[in-house]
């Protein structure tokens, strides 16, 4: 029972996030250009699943994700041991 108690906790903020962002795109609220309603994402994210795209495109934002820490890496370790050896003035 207290499993249950608090996966339900857990899942209070998500629903409540889900609900009112299908209650202020359907009111208007929110510009449907930009931020599109809860089903269309849904809808979309079906249509992509059955085509095998949806992996092509997160495999896509994952290496551009892992290619930006590796060149920040690459830049800012380097700097950062440079920044350590040099003696303060």
């Amino acid at each position: 029972m207290a499993k249950f108690k608090q996966a339900l906790k857990a899942l209070i903020l998500p629903a409540s996030i889900l609900v009112l962002w299908y209650f202020t795109s359907e009111a208007g609220i929110l510009n449907s250009y930009i931020v599109p309603p809860p089903q269309k994402v849904f809808q979309t994210a079906v249509t992509l699943i059955k085509k095998g795209a949806l992996a092509k495109h997160v495999w896509a934002s994952l290496y551009r994700v892992f290619l930006g820490f590796f060149w920040a890496f690459i830049l800012a370790f380097p700097s950062a041991v440079l920044v350590g050896m040099v003696r303060p003035l």
